[in-house]
């Protein structure tokens, strides 16, 4: 048995705090910086790993003997990551539509180190030796964690997501040592990135954001491409971020694509067979891959089409999703928002009665706490009804902070429909002093958030370093230059006024 790794995905790291709450475990660690892909270091990081820590028998704890066995000298750290391996395996299951008993390989996480440690090399490895098939059927799928000062969380993350494709992979032939022989194990570029991708948006509840990026940005890379690129060819964050995104989408699209769930068995099966020799000489199997999903098997035209419609779709806010507070800032000023057309045979109102010298007035178009200007309206009840269905609509979407003020605004709305506007004004001032304050709340909170950014990064941000090597890029490069028609005569106009 052999196993050909590639390098995987590298994303702007993002920086932890000293404390990290990990199923309730307070875990001491370090701030992560930009560590080394693990290359040829990786026998020698994985030495280091184990020359740090004795690994007794008593020193492992396992989640669940078909799951995951973190072993480590240290208890906190076991407790750890034991809740940080649960908590991400369990976010793969329930993608992947299975349950605990479908595991039949345990995961082996070996953790040494400490956050005071100085030292260079990878923060997590697996080693293509440790891999292996005993004589008794079962495998042995380890990885070795470094602690140190440079600690790198996303690259433990994409470590164990490896692991965990890795059990599904030789799944099928445990128990039958002589089926597998020297199969290969080799995980495809856009696969890895697209399950890392994928979890980490799931997680944070805002999947569409993902999707919805790349659709207004156009940036959408074609199905072949995502298939066929190389981890040597994504250089920058910007390339990075775009193979990232389409990944997880071609991901989402095989997986949620059936109904019945037919889309995570398909892509079992692909992972197994991606262990086959014919695999192993293709650069990601693109043809196993349509072998095991038919929709990629149609015209150019056809896939294309379909392609579209799957990242258009994702990019619409999901069933459990909510707008960030920008969004629903916006939303709910546009909501508040009343247009009400002048009608000429426009009956007297409760306020024209009370003031019979008004003359006609034109169309309306303003903000719901000038009711006093509209209510006498012929058409104010149904743009009223109009307003009051927005809010609803928007309540059930809005930034949780804001879903208790909305509500209230509705009850407003209602009371004006019912010519009840009797204290109507103070009511409304009140809302908008709630609204500004839940506003600057927020806005301490993103400010505290970058405080502590820029204050207590105990290194360099490799973020800042990759921003600058991109900028520098686009500026001696230039704008990328598009070939539409639009752009064309765009140009050739712009040639045209700038010739003397």
């Amino acid at each position: 048995m052999f196993l050909t790794r590639q390098p995987l995905c590298l994303l702007a790291p993002l920086r932890i705090g000293e404390f990290v709450l990990v199923s309730g475990v307070a875990w001491l660690l370090c701030h992560p910086g930009h560590s080394q892909e693990p290359g040829a270091e990786e026998e020698s990081a994985r030495s280091r790993v184990v020359s740090q820590a004795t690994l007794t028998d008593n020193a492992a704890t396992v989640r669940n003997a078909k799951q995951v066995r973190v072993i480590s000298d240290a208890p906190e750290l076991r407790a750890a990551f034991i809740g940080y391996t649960d908590s991400l395996q369990s976010e793969f299951r329930q993608m992947m539509h299975e349950t605990e008993k479908d595991w039949l390989t345990p995961l082996e996480v070996h953790v040494s180190g400490s956050p005071n440690d100085v030292v260079s090399g990878a923060t997590a490895v697996i080693p293509p030796g440790e891999i292996k098939l005993h004589a008794d059927g079962t495998f042995q799928l380890p990885m070795y964690v470094r602690l140190h000062n440079r600690y790198d969380d996303e690259e433990v993350r994409r470590r164990f997501i490896e692991l965990m494709l890795y059990e599904i992979m030789v799944r099928p032939f445990v128990g039958k040592p002589e089926e597998f022989g020297e199969r290969n194990l080799r995980l495809p570029f856009w696969l890895v990135c697209g399950f890392e991708t994928l979890l980490e948006y799931r997680g944070d509840g805002r999947p569409s954001e993902l999707f919805a990026g790349i659709v207004a940005s156009r940036q959408v890379l074609p199905i072949e491409e995502i298939l066929e690129q190389e981890a040597t060819s994504v250089s920058d964050p910007v390339t990075e971020a775009v193979f990232g995104a389409s990944s997880a989408a071609l991901l989402a699209a095989l997986i949620d694509g059936d109904p019945n769930n037919g889309g995570a068995s398909n892509l079992k099966a692909y992972l197994s067979d991606l262990t086959s020799p014919e695999a192993g000489q293709g650069k990601d199997g693109g043809a196993l891959l349509r072998r095991h999903f038919p929709k990629l098997r149609g015209s150019p035209g056809a896939l294309e089409k379909w392609w579209s419609l799957q990242v258009a779709s994702m990019g619409q806010l999901q069933a459990l999703e909510y707008y960030s507070v920008e969004k629903t800032e916006a939303m709910l000023d546009t909501a508040l928002t009343i247009q009400v057309a002048a009608d000429a045979n426009q009956k007297n109102g409760r306020l024209r009665k009370l003031l019979p010298g008004r003359g006609p007035k034109g169309d309306f178009i303003g903000r719901v706490h000038d009711f006093d200007e509209f209510l006498d309206y012929e058409n104010a009840p149904a743009a009223l009804a109009e307003c009051r269905e927005q809010l609803r609509t928007l309540a059930i979407k809005a930034f949780p902070l804001y879903r208790d003020l909305i509500l209230r605004y509705e009850s407003v709305v209602e009371n004006l429909a019912e010519e009840k506007p009797r204290g109507m004004k103070k009511e409304l001032e009140t809302l908008d002093i709630e609204r500004l304050g839940i506003r600057e709340v927020m806005g301490r909170v993103t400010d505290y958030m970058n405080f502590m950014e820029a204050t207590q990064a105990e290194g360099h941000s490799e973020a800042y370093r990759e921003f600058r090597k991109m900028k520098q890029k686009l500026e001696s490069e230039g704008l990328p230059h598009r070939e539409d028609r639009i752009s064309r005569y765009l140009d050739a106009l712009e040639r045209e006024f700038d010739e003397p």
